[in-house]
């Protein structure tokens, strides 16, 4: 595969019959069959792609499409629940219930200490293990990343839940 040639306007197109699209690279246009699953089936079907965008992983090719959806319609409220959002705290609801970031500074500690240990002998040692060091580096960033991506994920989910559970009569007016 080539790169997208510079400056083109019309640098891909969804065709959505054959599940396909055509891009165009520096010396050729060229169609590329999509993987798709149910979800991005129905939100590409019927729609018109704003722009994309071909990302590399590794081996593989991966394309983001952007589409334009409507807005769903307003939902009008009379209450809110606050939350603030902090480092000791990770976050703070209206209603005083705390979701603490005491064991998340713990572990993103313990991966700071492990990555200044792999970088001492990163910069020392034989040509092998300055690249083990760094292979392992690689893999705990991954690692940290994704143990930071789930615990926001169930705070976002455990909030989301208690201001659904909650009564409009505790929540705080507007």
């Amino acid at each position: 595969m080539g790169l997208f040639k510079p400056g083109c306007t019309r640098i891909f197109a969804l065709r959505e019959k054959d599940e396909e699209i055509s891009v165009t690279l520096l010396r050729s246009r060229q169609r590329i069959k999509l993987v798709l699953g149910d979800y991005q089936r129905t939100r590409l079907k019927d729609s018109k792609p704003t722009s994309a965008t071909l990302c590399k992983k590794g081996s593989e090719y991966y394309i983001n499409i952007q589409v334009k959806s409507e807005a769903p319609e307003q939902i009008h409220v009379d209450t809110v629940l606050g939350v603030d959002l902090g480092i000791t705290d990770i976050a703070v609801t209206s209603e005083g219930q705390k979701f603490g970031g005491k064991t998340i500074k713990l572990i993103k500690n313990h991966y700071a200490s492990m990555r200044a240990v792999l970088q001492q002998k990163a910069v020392k040692g034989t040509r092998s293990s300055r690249r083990r060091c760094r292979e392992l580096q690689q893999r705990l960033s991954s690692k940290e990343a994704r143990y930071q991506r789930q615990i926001n994920h169930e705070i976002s989910k455990a909030i989301v839940t208690r201001a659904q559970e909650i009564p409009a009569k505790l929540l705080w007016k507007i």
